[in-house]
């Protein structure tokens, strides 16, 4: 503006995380401004910043259609419509039972949709079928940077499935920018697949004669790999996000970190998985299954017995030292749970990455029948290479699932209540207040922390400015909902620390 003045409303940092007051603020600043072309460019760029700092990416789909209707004239005239997409956004950002129905557009190569109810992998497919078509009728070709030294080694592995291939192969070029090398094994493909590949540029591709199973491709591909890090990528997987370099940074902000996993969507949006759980049976559970998948149950950092092959990062050096997966697992299943216990097992964590996000087919290249029978056979030899490890896990059972999404169940549980997300520049006692936490978080404790009367102050972008990401935030629940937390959590915390006297008024 010319003033050099702007409106503090559109400040990314000051807008409100609740669905209803972000569409009220959005509503006033085109209302109020509608007459003000200047005024109106800077609400169209708060918009923009609005959307962008969602923990999803937005497509330029989204947001050319919002553009243009801003740019109307008068800006009155759309703001119904603003609204509308708007609000879209938002539901399906923050409730699960809105994802099925709407479509987030990922650039770099067709759109990607969330597709929900008893059809949704034959909707899916047929949705990826239809882009392929128009790939293999097209001029286009698929070129990838191959580093001369790569930071990180994409390793897939294929057979059949070359729609679901492709959307893969495309996240990757847009969500990867620079420092990576990928590295294709195709398993004898026999259906597009090997159309595919010859369309791409700068990968390294090994064509087996065979199908020798994912999981001897793996270890084939490991051996060719020249990264820092090497990340398993399943070519029935969709990059969200910046998640490859959000893993990387991981690694390098950590100490003894041995894999890097994620959150991973299933095709409605809802979670597969936010880290899994190894009971003490050998059965395993992906934590938060079906569930939503920006609940603060699934939105901090921590130490989880294993993550998910669908994406998982590790050291390269690390991965050949402990010999690649177990090939008593062959061809595949429990295979990158038996290499994550052992990563536990010689003093390295395994860490679940909130920031990650992936889209998942699940079981893209076997039948599911197929896939549980090889689940059960390996599971035997799974509970065999680690009895010890396993004798120390809980039983299988819903009332355990809090305490053991934790590789360690036995760490001491706190809550930690306060008015608000206590940050240092807040002042009155909140510096105290930060440092407190911060603290319990350095003596080994788990913490989750309850803002008690300002739970909408924060959203997932700003809480953990100066809040270690390792604590569980109880975002949005405020004092209405603490009664029903603690009903939820009966057993689950050691100790509640309740910060400031007038707080204390709920337990009396």
């Amino acid at each position: 503006m010319a003033d050099g003045h702007k409106d503090p409303r559109w400040a990314t940092e000051n807008l409100p995380d609740d669905p209803e007051q972000l569409k009220h603020i959005i509503r006033l600043i085109l209302e109020d401004d509608s007459r003000n072309a200047q005024k109106c460019e800077e609400a169209l760029n708060a918009m923009k910043s609005l959307l962008s700092s969602w923990r999803w990416r937005i497509g330029n789909g989204v947001m050319s259609i919002a553009e243009r209707l801003l740019r109307r004239k008068p800006v009155r005239l759309a703001t119904d419509h603003v609204i509308d997409i708007l609000s879209r956004i938002v539901l399906n950002n923050r409730q699960r039972n809105a994802f099925g129905a709407s479509a987030f557009l990922l650039g770099g190569g067709g759109d990607l949709q969330f597709f929900s109810g008893k059809d949704a992998k034959k909707n899916y497919t047929k949705k990826q079928r239809g882009l392929l078509q128009e790939f293999l009728e097209s001029e286009e070709r698929l070129v990838f940077k191959n580093a001369d030294s790569p930071k990180v080694s994409i390793l897939l592995v294929l057979y059949n499935r070359a729609e679901l291939t492709l959307a893969c192969l495309r996240s990757i070029l847009s969500m990867v920018k620079d420092d990576y090398e990928v590295i294709i094994v195709d398993n004898d493909s026999s259906d597009e697949t090997a159309q595919v590949l010859d369309r791409i540029d700068g990968a390294v591709i090994v064509k087996n004669n065979q199908n020798e199973g994912f999981l001897l491709a793996c270890n084939a591909g490991a051996k060719i790999a020249r990264g820092k890090y090497l990340l398993l990528l399943n070519n029935d997987a969709v990059l969200l996000d910046d998640s490859v370099n959000k893993a990387v940074q991981v690694f390098e902000q950590g100490d003894k970190i041995g894999a890097v996993g994620g959150k991973i969507l299933l095709l409605d949006g809802s979670l597969q998985e936010a880290g899994s759980i190894v009971w003490n049976d050998g059965s395993c559970l992906g934590y938060g299954r079906c569930d939503s998948p920006e609940k603060p149950e699934y939105m901090f950092q921590r130490n989880v017995d294993y993550c998910s092959g669908a994406f998982l990062m590790v050291p390269l050096a690390l991965f050949d030292q402990l010999g690649g997966f177990d090939t008593v697992f062959v061809p595949a299943y429990y295979e990158e749970t038996d290499f994550c216990l052992r990563l536990n097992e010689n003093g390295y964590k395994v860490v679940y990455e909130p920031s990650i996000n992936i889209l998942h087919y699940e079981f893209g290249s076997s039948q599911g029948d197929d896939a549980t029978d090889l689940q059960k056979r390996n599971r035997k030899a799974f509970v065999a290479n680690h009895p010890e490890y396993l004798a120390q896990k809980l039983k299988p059972a819903e009332a355990n699932i809090l305490k053991a999404r934790f590789a360690d169940s036995n760490v001491k549980k706190v809550l930690y209540i306060d008015d608000r997300v206590p940050h240092s520049h807040f002042g009155s006692g909140f510096p105290r207040s930060n440092f407190i936490l911060n603290t319990l978080v350095e003596l080994g404790y788990q913490v989750t922390l309850y803002p008690l009367n300002f739970p909408n102050e924060d959203n997932w972008n700003t809480v953990y400015g100066d809040v270690p990401n390792t604590v569980e935030a109880m975002l949005h629940l405020g004092r209405k909902q603490l009664g029903e937390h603690l009903k939820k959590r009966l057993s689950y915390y050691d100790l509640i620390f309740v910060s400031r006297p007038h707080n204390m008024e709920f337990f009396t």
